[in-house]
């Protein structure tokens, strides 16, 4: 059985905390070759099975990592995580859906090129004097804008180029986040796994680690796995690999702020074991196809 998984020209070998994968699905009986998503030479047909892992440079090509995901659904081959859950991941406007599930979330206004809203009247309706503003398709804090209310020519300059790349969205910027950190929660083949805490660093507002953020494997307290678990069985399909990120709240347990479904970085470095665990998910799935 050969396997693809799946990368970016920038990590032609997979990042590095995933690099053993190779030789541990080699061990189970599955030979695994990462392949980049968009070289235009690779004959997808060849591999029984996809697995996309670090294509982090999708953002950037958005439309064409879209027409490549529909192309593998229309063809015998079978993509993780499902097609239809990597469709919905790609835009954080997923967050809506969320929302009127039941799930509380960090609150969010969407805000498209064509109908823009003065950013003067986005911190009134969120009630903050302090913003976030980012694409809603983005990776590893890209473009990510903070802008205060009290700086309105900045913010509004910054907002406004925001939305000349695209579709922005625009949340109250949580101050807590410096003291009590963000949770990501990771799970393989739909069971949890391992949880990591992370923090920004000083200088910075943005939790990830190539920012300057810091993260530490932490034990997730039981209210805030309950809502990530919730989470898992509201997708109502198979995940081979999800992380669920959010707040804790002691209201609501968690406040959601990302659901990554399509390449999301697992802290598997963090976690004794969990680099063999994710192999064991790997060869179980591609196996029941």
């Amino acid at each position: 059985m050969t396997i693809a998984l799946a990368t970016s020209a920038d990590w032609p070998n997979l990042h590095p905390e995933e690099q053993s994968l190779v030789s541990l699905l080699a061990q189970r009986g599955v030979d695994a070759v990462p392949v980049v998503w968009n070289e235009p030479s690779i004959d997808w047909s060849t591999y029984e099975s996809i697995v996309v892992r670090s294509t982090w440079d999708y953002h950037l090509h958005v439309q064409a990592f879209r027409d490549w995901i529909d192309r593998i659904d229309e063809s015998p081959v079978k993509i993780w995580n499902p097609a239809g859950l990597l469709r919905m991941s790609i835009d954080k406007s997923y967050l809506v859906d969320l929302a009127r599930a039941g799930f509380a979330t960090v609150p969010s206004i969407f805000v498209s090129p064509d109908e823009p809203a003065e950013i003067e009247d986005l911190f009134s309706d969120l009630g903050c004097s302090e913003a976030v503003v980012k694409p809603t398709v983005a990776a590893s804090g890209f473009r990510v804008r903070r802008v205060e209310r009290g700086n309105r020519l900045e913010a509004s300059n910054q907002y406004r180029e925001l939305l000349s790349y695209g579709n922005v969205m625009v949340q109250p910027y949580l101050a807590s986040v410096r003291e009590t950190g963000e949770w990501s929660l990771i799970y393989l083949g739909g069971k949890y796994s391992h949880a990591v805490l992370k923090h920004p660093s000083p200088d910075d507002f943005r939790v990830q680690e190539e920012h300057g953020g810091r993260t530490v494997l932490a034990d997730a307290p039981a209210s805030v796995r309950e809502v990530a678990n919730r989470v898992i069985d509201w997708f109502g399909q198979p995940t081979l690999y999800a992380r669920i990120d959010g707040f804790a709240d002691p209201t609501e347990g968690m406040l959601l702020s990302e659901v990554e479904l399509v390449e999301p970085l697992l802290f598997l470095s963090h976690c004794p074991g969990s680099i063999a665990r994710f192999a064991d998910e790997i060869a179980l799935g591609v196996r029941s196809c």
